[in-house]
């Protein structure tokens, strides 16, 4: 894919496609590079334009057939489907419709908020089953195995020893609990608006897991960009996960697998390819601890067995 387009060449291919005149058409930097805002100059209507990297055009077709699979649910839809070909500039191309909202960690939600998320993340692994799913599903032992072949000097030394304290049977899920889940759920990946989630973005990513793994990413991400947190953020991030645990209803083993299959698919993709630099172990390193703290609620909130 031709990554190196101006969006001035972007917009007048999409407008010589579509038919009409955009009044707005600019890049959404803090979401995605290759996410934009057009909107239609006749009655202003607002529209997102997605163009896939090349590493994700290959979901193409799996992201068409997942949005149209998803009415009736929060997620974004496409649009201008007939008028819009596939393809402009050597770039595939996703018109979908326009979603405002913020883009928010868990500890900047209002505890109304909190809650709605809470109630809507029971709601959405049921809507998910709908869907039609080919992707292939989270395998943590798979994962824990890659990691522990990369890990190579001594922070890789202290990650290989963390990874062999991890009970077999806690990165193993088990086949009858499985269900369609979003798959990379983080802050950019969904839209709060007006005190609940108004969509959900990057469909693509859907595979077989546990729900507590969508929730999982979610913290973990958060737990990851903890430098740039203060102390009392950190307390509330954690609270507000003890919070979760709490609130619904998956038992403590299938929170602790999909702790540990979210720290070690991070571990895997980091060490893949070659030789990771020593300060790569170590931020993984330090990542695993804050790992261990979410294992530590889990236990303390449901009496998991096990230190």
């Amino acid at each position: 894919m031709r990554q190196s387009f101006k969006t001035g060449e972007l917009k007048s291919e999409l407008e010589r496609a579509l038919r009409f005149e955009l009044g707005e058409f600019r890049r959404i930097s803090d979401v995605n590079s290759l996410n934009f805002k057009a909107v239609r100059k006749s009655d202003g209507l607002a529209f997102l334009v997605k163009c896939l990297p090349p590493e994700r055009q290959a979901d193409f077709t799996v992201t068409v057939r997942h949005l149209a699979e998803m009415r009736g649910t929060r997620a974004v839809q496409r649009i201008f489907e007939r008028e819009c070909p596939e393809e402009l500039l050597g770039v595939k191309v996703l018109c979908l419709e326009w979603c405002g909202g913020r883009n928010l960690f868990p500890d900047e939600l209002t505890d109304g908020e909190f809650r709605r998320f809470l109630e809507d993340h029971l709601e959405f692994p049921g809507a998910l089953q709908r869907t039609t799913l080919t992707l292939p599903g989270y395998t943590p032992k798979e994962w824990r195995d890659g990691a522990e072949a990369a890990c190579r000097g001594i922070w890789g030394g202290v990650l290989r020893r963390m990874l062999a304290k991890t009970a077999e049977e806690e990165c193993c899920y088990r086949p009858e609990k499985l269900r369609v889940i979003h798959g990379d759920l983080h802050p950019g990946n969904f839209a709060f608006k007006d005190g609940c989630v108004a969509a959900y973005f990057d469909v693509m990513s859907f595979a077989w897991g546990y729900p507590a793994l969508d929730l999982v990413r979610y913290f973990g991400f958060a737990a990851e960009h903890l430098p740039r947190f203060r102390f009392v953020r950190r307390r509330r991030l954690f609270r507000r996960f003890a919070e979760a645990v709490r609130n619904l209803p998956y038992p403590a083993d299938e929170w602790i697998i999909a702790i540990n299959a979210t720290w070690m698919e991070r571990i895997d993709k980091k060490l893949a390819g070659g030789i990771a630099r020593p300060l790569v172990l170590l931020k993984l390193a330090v990542a695993s601890r804050l790992y261990r703290k979410l294992r530590w609620i889990v236990r303390a909130e449901l009496g998991f067995a096990g230190g």
